[in-house]
């Protein structure tokens, strides 16, 4: 008879045997299985990444395609030019009124001259109107030339509106001719404008639509551009130029004593009068419109040295009234300082100012007075008509080369 211990423990090998037999078995089934799955991870793997580079070759097609209709559409369908208004000056004009009217926005000074009217396209003159200087920011206005980037514009208004519908005149022998006010642009000399018209003015001060009609004509300074061709409420866009405009060019030229005046320091400019000149002499800018030339009494010059002269203030007397010298200062034609000589239009011989922009305090009333008189007994010979905005003081008047004293009180 077998040992029973014998017994068991063969039954536990067997048993052992059985499950060992049994795990073999199934782990080969488990690792069948696990190489099955893998292989088809693999297959699923490889085929995300077919369809991600597909999906990849398909964004670049379409980023391509929406980038394709956006040049098609804008070519198709241009952006309409837009005027964003940023800034007005206002002025009531007053035809009958003997000193100028003053605007000024940003870097734009505007200056409408005395008897300045305005008539409209049926013919109709009002002899006061609402009289704007207007700038704007621009959008969808695209280059006029090769060479030229518009960066902003400014306009007229006349009475709330833009348009070619009124022109600026003035009464010359009961005929009405037109008659530009004067704008003046502290910018740099590669600067230029081109008219803009055909739009229409929103009541927001928008202006939408339009487009370039030709260029503009400027007088160029030291970093400061001149006008003197706009006569209707339009809009001018202002245009950066590869190509600078010419300054009048500075010489050196000695002044003398002129009636009693010592002289302090002059600024001397070489001047085309048939050009025009704008000339810069310290606080003083002198516009020297087109057409001007010079009677001496004894010829006339279209070519000349233009002196804006500053004397001591000391040899001048008080002018009274609570007044007292503030600046003394006379322009010299060649260097004469004379009431012989006077500045007229080569075309009608009539007399043609100097347009005169100043500098002055705001803090206190200025009045502007002629010095001259004979020998040994010089003397204020008139109050001279000034219109004084903002700092800036402007006069119209002076036709001939003679001393003047700004005076303050």
């Amino acid at each position: 008879m077998a040992d029973v211990k014998t017994i068991g423990l063969g039954v536990v090998i067997l048993i052992l045997v059985i499950i060992a037999a049994v795990g073999f078995f199934e782990y080969n089934s488990i690792n069948s299985n696990y190489m099955s799955l893998n292989s088809s991870y693999s297959s699923i793997s490889s085929s995300y990444s077919n369809i991600s580079a597909k999906y990849a070759s398909l964004n670049a097609s379409y980023n391509s395609l929406e980038k394709n209709y956006t040049t098609l559409q804008s070519e198709i369908k241009p952006k309409v030019p837009m005027f964003i208004e940023s800034g007005i000056d206002t002025v009531t004009v007053n035809s009958s009124s003997a000193t100028p009217y003053i605007l000024k926005v940003g870097s734009i000074e505007v200056t409408v001259r005395p008897g300045t009217m305005v008539q409209f396209q049926n013919g109709t003159v009002s002899r006061q109107f609402s009289f704007s200087l207007v700038t704007f920011s621009i959008s969808g206005v695209s280059s006029p030339s090769e060479g030229l980037t518009p960066t902003y514009a400014f306009a007229f208004m006349i009475n709330g509106q833009i348009g070619t519908f009124a022109t600026l005149v003035h009464n010359i022998s009961g005929k009405m001719v037109p008659y530009a006010p004067i704008t003046v642009v502290k910018t740099s000399d590669n600067t230029t404008s081109w008219t803009w018209i055909g739009g229409k003015l929103y009541s927001n001060g928008t202006y939408v639509g339009g487009k370039y009609a030709f260029a503009d004509k400027w007088i160029y300074g030291d970093n400061m551009i001149a006008n003197v061709q706009f006569v209707k409420p339009v809009i001018w866009v202002f245009e950066t130029t590869n190509s600078a405009g010419q300054a009048p060019k500075m010489v050196n030229l000695t002044q003398s004593t002129a009636f009693g005046l010592t002289p302090i320091t002059s600024y001397t400019y070489q001047v085309n009068g048939t050009t025009g000149a704008l000339v810069s002499a310290g606080n003083i800018v002198v516009l020297i419109q087109p057409n001007t030339e010079i009677d001496t009494g004894t010829s006339n010059l279209t070519t000349f040295d233009f002196s804006v002269v500053y004397y001591a203030v000391y040899n001048v007397t008080e002018p009274g009234n609570g007044y007292v010298p503030f600046e003394v200062f006379a322009f010299a034609i060649n260097g004469n300082v004379s009431f012989n000589y006077e500045s007229i239009n080569q075309a009608t011989g009539k007399p043609q100012p100097f347009l005169t922009i100043m500098n002055v305090p705001t803090s206190s009333p200025v009045e502007m007075l002629t010095w001259g008189g004979p020998a040994g007994n010089y003397h204020y010979v008139l109050h001279d008509p000034i219109a004084v905005y903002d700092g800036t003081l402007v006069n119209f008047s002076f036709v001939k080369p003679v001393p003047w004293v700004v005076a303050i009180e």
